[in-house]
This record gives structure tokens, C-alpha cells and sequence, in this order.
């Protein structure tokens, strides 16, 4: 009995001192904003958390304002993000925004402003680029819009530099939402045809928090996708998250989004009208084939107006 119990402490007297240094060798080794792109989530019971607010039928979404978010804590960007969320039909008692999505932000920095959003090449290193509202406040203000697109990064000449100011035509004016059964949803965005053909990016950072990581175009219609290897021939999984980079040119840096990823990447022409057709899931399917459990419908129109801008 002597020699069981004493075997008994050197099995748990061991165990300690294990869990001591592995505790020691995660601490040596922090969390880099490196560990946060590869990384993939999928959220507990992903295909309940859309629709607690949605009526059947088709309803509108109408758009909520970019706003400031200069110098502000991770806490309050964290909160921020919960009030429109639980404000979205993706409410969700239990919502917390992602940590390999959000986690990576860093208190009381300056965040890219959308004033000179579209010449942000133009402007790096100058205090412009911080102009006006966050643009990520564009998609942490808008649950609902899962699936958005970034254009610009431009150097326009002189005589082209209103390009710069087109106030924020990558947003769309509204969303409409229509509810399919309780675990299925279509969602169409309407947005402004720019002023001036552009490179543009798909941007997924709401789909991913939202636990809709996987996704394919099924549709592109006046867009042409460059790259070899796109979302158009392959199901791709989003890897968009915000941290504190270097790209401003501005001590300290400033919170934007990243990384670029080439697949995303499309042409968009100024003349035409253009149409992306988005199946999204929140498990990985096994084929291109398999009913999605939302579809995201991005039409670029040219102006027209009647539609609308911000709600608030």
C-alpha cells in the first residue's frame, strides 16, 4: 500500500512540474499577428446564429454610417461590434467577436480614414490617409454585409485627384435579406458603380467572424478574377483580419486590414454594370455543388436617385 501511494505522488509530482513548463513555454512564446492569418474558426453551431432577428419573406437593411475610431481601446471596439451585432439579424446571445478575426487590435492607435480611401498609395506617410471616418468601420458597423469589396490604393496624377474623395462608393446603399427556411438566407447588396475603373478585392471579414468562412463565386458577371488560382475555381477560405501595420507610414502605425490576398483580387470597369454571385458556408463542403447556407448577391449599379444612403 506504502509503495502504491508513494508511486502516486512521484506520477502527480511529475505531472506539476510538466504543465509548469509548458505553461513557461507558451509564455515564452506571445501570440504574432503572423498566427493570426492562417488560422481557421468555425463558430459552435454557426448555422444557428443567423436570422434570430429576420422576418420571412424579403426585408431591407439599410446601412449604418462609417464612424471614428481613432485612439479608441480594443474594449471599445470590441463593444462597438457586439452593439451592431446584436442590432443585425445575426444577433446571437452569446456572440463574441472573433478572436482571429479582431484579436490582433491594439488600444489608442489611429486607423486608416475613408476621406482619401481611394488614393491611400498617394497619401501614405501623410496625415490625410487618417482622414475622416475608420474604413473598417465600414464592416464592423455592418454585420449583414458579410461579403464587401475594397478598390483603390491608387497614385493619380494631379488633375485626377477628386478619384480620391468618392466618398465611400464601395459601400452599398442597402441590403435586402430574404429568409429560407430557418438555417438559409439570401442577401443582395446594392451598391454605386465607381467613378473610375479600379482593381478591387473581395473583402470576407464579416463572414469569417460571423462563422461563414467558406466561400465561391458562382457568379461574376462584367468582372474579370486575375489571378490563376481564385475564388471563381476553387472554394476559398477567407483569411481577412485587422491588426496594427506599418503600411501608413505613420510612427506607430495604424489598424487596417490584412492580408492581400490574390485570389480575391478583380477588375471592375467604370462603364459597366457588374454582378458577383457568392455561395457561403460555415462548414466546409465537399464540393462547389453543395447548397450553401447563405448567398450573397454584390450588384454594382450605375448612379440612380433613388437609392438610398445612410440610415443614420
Amino acid at each position: 500500500m506504502k509503495k502504491f501511494i508513494l508511486a502516486a505522488v512521484i506520477i502527480l509530482f511529475f505531472a506539476a512540474v510538466w504543465q509548469c513548463l509548458k505553461s513557461i513555454k507558451q509564455l515564452n512564446n506571445p501570440v504574432s499577428f503572423k498566427s493570426f492569418e492562417p488560422a481557421k474558426t468555425e463558430r459552435k453551431n454557426a448555422r444557428k446564429i443567423a436570422y434570430e432577428n429576420m422576418k420571412r419573406g424579403t426585408g431591407i437593411i439599410w446601412i449604418n454610417s462609417p464612424s471614428e475610431y481613432d485612439n479608441l481601446t480594443k474594449k471599445e471596439i470590441f463593444d462597438i461590434r457586439k452593439k451592431y451585432v446584436k442590432e443585425s439579424i445575426f444577433a446571437s446571445r452569446d456572440y463574441e467577436p472573433s478572436e482571429v478575426v479582431f484579436g490582433a487590435i491594439q488600444d489608442n492607435k489611429p486607423w486608416y480614414g475613408l476621406d482619401y480611401y481611394y488614393c491611400a498609395a498617394y497619401y501614405t506617410g501623410k496625415p490625410e490617409i487618417l482622414s475622416g471616418p475608420s474604413e473598417e468601420s465600414r464592416y464592423i458597423n455592418n454585420p449583414a454585409m458579410l461579403v464587401g469589396y475594397n478598390c483603390g490604393g491608387i497614385m493619380p496624377n494631379e488633375n485626377y485627384l477628386d478619384i480620391c474623395r468618392q466618398r465611400n462608393l464601395d459601400m452599398p446603399r442597402y441590403l435586402q435579406a430574404t429568409k429560407i427556411g430557418e438555417t438559409k438566407a439570401r442577401i443582395t447588396a446594392k451598391h454605386l458603380l465607381p467613378k473610375h475603373g479600379q482593381i478591387c478585392s473581395l473583402v470576407g471579414l464579416n463572414a469569417r467572424d460571423l462563422g461563414y468562412n467558406y466561400a465561391y463565386v458562382d457568379k461574376a458577371e462584367n468582372v474579370k478574377f486575375d489571378n490563376e488560382i481564385n475564388i471563381t475555381n476553387q472554394i476559398y477560405s477567407f483569411r481577412d483580419f485587422l491588426h496594427t501595420g506599418q503600411s501608413c507610414k505613420i510612427q506607430g502605425g495604424c489598424t487596417n486590414a490584412s492580408p492581400l490576398q490574390r485570389e480575391l483580387l478583380f477588375e471592375l470597369d467604370n462603364d459597366k454594370e457588374a454582378s458577383i454571385g457568392i455561395k457561403l458556408w460555415a462548414k466546409k463542403p465537399k464540393s462547389i455543388n453543395e447548397p450553401e447556407d447563405i448567398y450573397y448577391d454584390i450588384n454594382i449599379q450605375k448612379r440612380n436617385k433613388n437609392m438610398g444612403y445612410y440610415i443614420k
